[in-house]
């Protein structure tokens, strides 16, 4: 558990001073961190995102209503 928390920590800290519907915002934040942590520690899939010829695209499951929404 500390290692998922640990993980998320960053997107966390970006949101600290937003109190309303913070659930909603830290899962945003920490899916558009991930998103770029992707491009960042891979030299591969950075490349292929300057080339153009990958996209890294952030989206969210709601678990209630079964939806997928892309988050940008």
């Amino acid at each position: 558990m500390g290692l998922i928390v640990e993980g998320i920590k960053p997107a966390i800290e970006t949101i600290k001073s937003s109190p309303e519907n913070l659930q909603a915002h830290a899962v945003v934040a920490n899916i558009k961190y991930q998103a770029n942590k992707l491009i960042e520690d891979s030299t591969i899939l950075s490349r292929l995102v300057r080339q153009n010829k990958l996209k890294i695209v952030g989206v969210r499951y709601d678990v209630d209503t079964s939806k997928v929404s892309i988050v940008t």
